[in-house]
């Protein structure tokens, strides 16, 4: 009998890039965007480095100033089309005549191929392929509200919670019943709109003592979706461990910190970011990736799905509980700040689609590669919103944690950018820094998690 072969790492780098560059080398791209922006230019410069010619763009807005120049531009505003942003992708979907005409004039031999981005859940333009499509069978995972059924066949554990109808008159009961000092979240299905960063909780701190603020939060519900999801509330550190499943297996990487402040006055949570610079303790780390790689087979497993996906949930004195799954490619893994000539964006739709050299890459090769360059090079993207708008770039000094650190801030639209903070504390949370320089810049309603969390403490 053979002993077992050993498992010979292989250069994920190299070997990626080679398989991107023979799939896209002397293909024509077309870009389906809602509007313009900065991962547009990203996937542009990708598709370039790997022999690709972006031959087209079609957006619902007009283009950007500094949109580069390509050969054909089908632009919804410009043509008069009422096409906002939001109705970008339902509007592809019913095959607009308008858009079929354009892309018979340009491209009548069909020999593009598109790509959108992640919501993108459209497999044919108009005879053309589609290039890492999100299927409806992965999206359907979203849903902040059928989740639980998925963390119940993994095995990852989850906020104590009620699922039920949006016009159940028990729901109110169901709070109170829920809340343990804390509160509730009331999280919204997507049976009528996505909604993401936040927009679609809202949390009742007191469902027992402000019965009107549970029933404005059951009333904001109820317009919106038709499953709510109530959950005790559970303090912890706001994060997400995103992963990948490839051919063998699921590559699990690290998990960052999700900067989300809270309104100490409304109780309104407002997401900022995120930050790879988060260390939580070893034991912690590998506990959460875990249930990550389990929830990740599943998913496989149930819908067949392959390439990027996050769990976000808290990390609290109990664990690690899930909150929800984004069945798609992510923010914030950080992998373009740590290693920007990788083409990160064409390696994911390459692995959605089975790419020969990306999607039978080794997981443990991937998941050691993408970990180490991360944690060699971490980053943050992180913004707080202001009632006005920054004039220039400034530092000051702030106090987190009994903490003092200097902060380094730009303007960024009606707010700042948080450019650097030093020193990071022990655990690296950024969180706590940019409450405090919220605080002093006009907001001192916000308040970081940790400064509430058993785990918030200085370490």
């Amino acid at each position: 009998m053979s002993a077992k072969r050993k498992h010979r790492p292989q250069p994920v780098g190299e070997v990626a890039t080679k398989a991107l560059r023979d799939y896209w080398s002397g293909r024509s791209a077309v870009l389906l965007w809602p509007s313009f922006t900065r991962t547009a230019r990203t996937v542009m410069d990708q598709l370039t480095a790997c022999g690709a010619t972006v031959a087209g763009i079609v957006v619902a807005t007009d283009p950007a100033k500094d949109t580069p120049v390509v050969p054909d531009v089908f632009s919804c505003a410009e043509r008069g089309l009422d096409v906002p942003p939001g109705d970008f992708y339902a509007w592809l979907a019913d095959s607009p005549p308008a858009l079929g005409s354009w892309l018979e004039t340009v491209d009548p031999g069909r020999t593009w191929t598109a790509l959108g981005d992640n919501f993108l859940e459209t497999g044919d333009l108009f005879g053309r392929a589609v290039h890492g499509w999100r299927r409806p069978a992965w999206s359907e995972w979203e849903d902040k509200t059928r989740i639980e059924t998925l963390w119940q066949a993994a095995g990852v554990p989850s906020p104590r919670h009620v699922v039920t109808g949006a016009d159940d008159p028990a729901l109110a009961g169901h709070a109170r019943d829920l809340d343990r000092g804390s509160g509730v979240v009331v999280a919204i299905d997507s049976s009528l709109a996505h909604y993401g960063n936040a927009t679609g909780l809202r949390w009742v701190r007191d469902p027992q003592g402000d019965p009107q603020a549970l029933a404005d939060a059951l009333r904001w519900a109820g317009k919106r979706a038709r499953t709510v999801r109530v959950a005790e509330f559970v303090e912890g550190t706001p994060c997400s461990v995103l992963g990948m499943v490839l051919a063998d297996g699921v590559a699990v990487f690290d998990p960052i910190e999700i900067v989300t402040l809270r309104d100490r006055h409304s109780a309104r949570l407002t997401f900022c970011g995120s930050s790879t610079r988060w260390r939580p303790e070893p034991a912690a780390v590998e506990g959460m990736r875990e249930h990550v790689r389990r929830a990740g087979r599943r998913l496989a497993a149930d819908a067949g799905f392959r390439g990027m996906f996050s769990v976000d949930g808290l990390l609290g004195e109990h664990g690690f509980l899930a909150t929800e799954l984004n069945p798609r490619q992510a923010s914030g893994l950080g992998l373009r700040a740590a290693w920007p000539q990788f083409p990160g964006y064409l390696f994911q739709r390459a692995a959605q689609e089975a790419v020969p050299g990306v999607a039978d890459l080794p997981w443990q090769d991937v998941e050691t590669t993408f970990r180490d360059a991360v944690r060699r090079y971490p980053s943050h993207s992180v913004t707080i919103p202001l009632p006005i708008e920054a004039d220039e770039a400034h530092c000051a000094k702030v106090v987190a944690r009994g903490l003092t650190q200097t902060a380094f801030y730009r303007p960024d639209g009606r707010g700042v950018r948080l450019t650097s903070l030093v020193p990071l504390p022990a655990d690296g949370l950024i969180g706590p820094g940019a409450a405090a320089l919220a605080g002093l810049l006009g907001r001192p309603e916000l308040e970081s998690p940790a400064d509430r969390s058993p785990l918030g403490g200085p370490r």
